[in-house]
């Protein structure tokens, strides 16, 4: 099984490069930029990925599914700067990607270019720990936290605070480097 994951993985990568491959032939005399999709977790991502979606039905604009994490989607350690702004140079005129991009000096300079354009999508910080909580509550398992909301909180009444305000906790000897307020506070940068 772990072999026919591979293989797929690498047919996969090998149909995204030629894919890739064509489309900057193809557009070539075209100076087109890159459309960058910027928002913070919780905050409307999957809605502004669907509004940049649409920019690829009316232009020769692309979307290969590219996202720009600042942490590593299944440990949730934090990605090094330079790792960051390397996926950001490796994006492509034309194409259309998104990510959770913080206001770092080294972020800014790559992304506040005349080559790309970007969307920065946020919300109330209310709503953001709310949805902050529920999502790690009810729809997320594998998350850091689930575990401590679910069986020591039990509550959404409960989760909210902690949520918002709390410490970063250490529950189960597993390190939790922050909570959803962090986040907000973290991109905030990007609206000065």
């Amino acid at each position: 099984m772990k072999a026919l994951i591979q293989r797929y993985y690498v047919v996969g990568l090998f149909w995204r490069q030629l894919y890739r491959t064509y489309r900057k032939l193809r557009f070539r005399h075209l100076d087109l930029p890159i459309v960058f999709g910027n928002s913070l977790p919780k905050s409307g991502t999957h809605l502004l990925m669907q509004i940049l979606q649409g920019i690829a039905l009316i232009g020769p604009f692309w979307e290969r599914g590219t996202f720009v994490y600042n942490r590593r989607p299944r440990t949730d350690a934090r990605r090094s700067p330079q790792s960051i702004v390397r996926d950001i140079h490796a994006l492509l005129p034309g194409e259309i990607a998104c990510g959770h991009v913080y206001a770092t000096p080294e972020n800014v300079s790559a992304l506040i270019r005349p080559s790309i354009v970007n969307y920065f999508i946020y919300r109330d910080p209310r709503d953001v720990v709310v949805s902050h909580a529920f999502y790690v509550t009810n729809m997320a398992p594998k998350h850091r936290l689930h575990r401590y909301y679910r069986q020591v909180l039990n509550s959404m009444e409960n989760a909210l605070p902690p949520a918002s305000w709390a410490p970063p906790m250490k529950p189960w000897n597993s390190p939790i480097s922050g909570h959803a307020l962090s986040h907000i506070l973290a991109g905030s940068n990007w609206t000065r």
